[in-house]
């Protein structure tokens, strides 16, 4: 029976109804992104107006997330214990008009230091309703390196200015002390007070609409509305967990710490019923410098991730925090202890955190055939970046400095069923975490001429279908004597890694290119490097890995990538075993080439170390182990030729044959390879990159499989 509108409003209810709850997710999602306009129209930096690091939270009462607003996700779990640190500090004399700021990770912070947190809460009744947090990137908050990001740094105290959660305005007056305090230990003051005040303007208008919209519904109606909304979406959230199939499952990233020293943080992700446990036991401990993080910063970054692939359809809100259980072992790099340095507490180690989880995630989704986003099966995401901080002087004008993020924008890993995308770190979900800002506004902004940009070629991403294109750059100085960089890249030793058999993605390259035309490589993360007005800065970020064997890429679509420039002839011969005779494709040398490399993988490669035997299989028909391994009754077994490559419980991977491969990045960095190859077909399924020990991390175990248990993580 249909009730009309009109009978369902004089009824009072316990609950509200669906309608009142979705039309004020709208509702706060709308003026989310009227409060994020407010920023932009404000703030000075271009890192903020143009490339849109920022976001804008809204949180309950209680300190749970009801949405989040921007590209920037991350913020949003790092928002929510901001919050939370602030009400733990302040308590009972939290008044409206009261503005809150925190940067600091030790101590209710966000992200990191420059990524500034300022809050408000929002007053009905007499009470607090709600609270509203926007964060942007600041570019500079003090400390040893202009722009606050110090590589070397040892200890926090020589990062930034830190802030746990403090007034900066109570009840609508300026605390100045505190503004003083920031006046006075940071650089290029009145851009960052600026800015600054663009967060408190955003903020104003948020905590506007949201009390306009409680006195519409009543704080009580409002209140129920918001949990409605809540366990609405915690119930879809494990409704597709439950989808995926219980197991472990367990991978690694990698950390670098120079050139030449590499840490693994593994993950061990077990899916039991509807929970989801990432476990980073193993974790190196904390060290002096500036990448370590927080358990809390760890969730809110993998959570940005999975919204993407779980639940891009569904309020980014408390509920998909509440499903990552996150562990990692105290004073590790992980879950760090003053005096850590904290300066880039989100990115490098929780950036290798994140790329391990990622892959465990994949690895549970490709066996996971009654899931819906099984069809979204990809290489991992692409995590890493080419960026930097400089600084210059301007006669007339003194110091300044600036973040330059177009190497963020990364080439997005290759799907199972498509190639990556061109300047985009992911290829499900969002676009690029950050915008990318028009060449003439930073030209304009600062002492820059951008010399060339576009998505860069080569032989990055392998597979049969290859990974997207990273942002490649060349800039130089423009009316200034020099620039002086201080590198903040990562991925220029151990690249992303692919998926089912594809090749690793492309690594980080920074180069400096010399009046005399010859070029010199610059470490990723050194400091003071100076480009002079004669001298060019070149740069290529990172890229996701492919996806499938190469040598099972349409020869027509490398004739493509051959015409379009992506790569040459040569490079297509010697990557992708395709021939081209007097400039035009030869099938039949191609296919000859292929069984030729096929072979010679089988001949190089050591036996099974643990062989079944017995004849192939003519139907493959089962459950995905893994993409191109199939589980039939009790017997794994390759899609591809029908090869049995083990009985349960055991791994697929020891029935197949493996080929050790170094892989040597332009910093003499070698990366040891191992190839999981079809005993019969010469097919790669596999690409892992091993620990410096030789051994490996990878494990894809669905309880189906080992018949063991996974319901209880513990």
């Amino acid at each position: 029976m249909t009730t009309s509108p009109t009978l369902q409003r004089s009824a009072p209810r316990s609950e509200p109804d669906a309608i009142t709850v979705e039309v004020l997710r709208s509702r706060l999602e709308a003026l989310g992104r009227e409060a994020g306009l407010a920023i932009e129209r404000t703030a000075i930096s271009p890192v903020v107006s143009e490339t849109k690091d920022y976001s804008v939270t809204i949180i309950d009462a209680n300190g749970r997330l009801i949405t989040g607003i921007g590209y920037i996700t991350g913020h949003f779990g790092a928002s929510v214990s901001a919050v939370r640190a602030t009400m733990a500090r302040h308590g009972d004399t939290i008044a409206p008009g009261d503005v809150f700021l925190a940067n600091d990770p030790h101590n209710g912070g966000g992200l990191h230091p420059n990524d500034v947190i300022i809050q408000r809460p929002a007053f009905a009744e007499g009470k607090i309703v709600g609270w509203v947090a926007v964060s942007a990137h600041m570019m500079d908050m003090g400390g040893m390196t202009p722009g606050s990001l110090s590589p070397h740094a040892t200890e926090c105290f020589q990062e930034a200015l830190r802030f746990p959660p403090v007034r900066l305005l109570r009840r609508e007056e300026e605390v100045r002390d505190i503004w003083s305090i920031l006046r006075t230990n940071i650089r290029s003051a009145p851009l960052i007070e600026a800015d600054l005040r663009a967060l408190v303007a955003g903020c104003n208008v948020a905590v506007t609409k949201i009390e306009e919209a409680v006195a519409g519904l009543g704080a009580a109606r409002f209140t129920a509305s918001v949990e409605a909304l809540e366990r609405a979406t915690a119930e879809a959230l494990a409704r597709r967990v439950e989808a995926i199939a219980d197991g472990v499952y367990r991978s690694a990233g990698w950390l670098e710490l120079g050139e030449q020293d590499v840490y693994a943080i593994p993950c061990k992700l077990t899916v039991a019923g509807n929970r989801l446990v990432f476990d980073f036991a193993g974790c190196p401990p904390q060290l002096p410098r500036y990448f370590n993080s927080k358990p809390y910063i760890v969730q809110s970054a993998l959570a940005s991730k999975l919204h993407m692939w779980l639940a891009a359809d569904l309020p980014y809100s408390q509920a998909l925090l509440d499903l990552i259980e996150v562990r990692c072992p105290p004073s590790s790099l992980l879950n760090c202890e003053p005096p850590a340095p904290i300066g880039a507490a989100h990115m490098d180690a929780t950036g290798a955190g994140i790329s391990a989880a990622m892959q465990c995630m994949l690895l549970a989704l490709g066996a996971s055939p009654d899931a819906p986003e099984h069809r979204l099966l990809s290489a991992p995401p692409s995590i890493g970046w080419a960026m930097m901080t400089w600084a210059f002087k301007q006669e007339g004008l003194g110091t300044g400095s600036f973040i330059h993020t177009d190497g963020t924008l990364g080439g997005s890993p290759a799907g199972n069923d498509r190639d990556g995308i061109d300047l985009s770190s992911d290829l499900v979900g969002t676009k690029g975490s950050l915008e990318m800002p028009d060449v003439e506004i930073l030209e304009a902004a600062y002492p820059v001429l951008i010399e060339e940009r576009n998505a860069g070629k080569g032989n990055h991403g392998l597979g049969a279908y290859r990974s997207g294109g990273a942002c490649h750059e060349v800039l130089r100085p423009h009316g200034i004597e020099a620039l002086t960089g201080f590198m903040i890249s990562t991925r220029g030793s151990v690249p992303n890694a692919g998926a089912a058999g594809g090749g690793l993605g492309a690594r980080t390259s920074l180069k400096i290119l010399r009046e005399n035309g010859a070029s010199e490589d610059v470490p990723l993360q050194a400091a003071g490097v100076k480009v002079t007005s004669k001298e060019s800065f070149a740069f290529q970020g990172p890229t996701g890995g492919g996806f499938g064997d190469p040598l099972s890429r349409p020869a027509e679509w490398v004739e493509q990538d051959v015409r379009r420039g992506r790569i040459s002839a040569d490079e297509a011969k010697r990557f992708y075993a395709v021939v081209f005779a007097e400039g035009a494709l030869d099938p039949k040398a191609s296919e000859s080439l292929r069984r030729g490399r096929r072979k010679e993988r089988l001949s190089l490669a050591r036996q099974p170390e643990r062989p079944v035997g017995g004849e192939p299989l003519s139907v493959v028909e089962g459950f995905p182990l893994f993409p191109g391994v199939v589980q039939v009754g009790s017997r794994a077994v390759s899609e591809d030729s029908g090869a049995v490559l083990a009985e349960a419980p055991h791994p697929w991977t020891g029935g197949c044959c493996t080929l050790d491969e170094k892989d040597v990045g332009v910093n003499g960095y070698i990366v040891v390879t191992r190839s999981y190859v079809d005993p019969l077909s010469g097919r790669r399924l596999l690409l892992e990159i091993l620990q410096r020990d030789g051994s490996s991390l990878f494990e894809c175990s669905p309880d189906r499989w080992t018949g063991r248990n996974a319901t209880d993580p513990d």
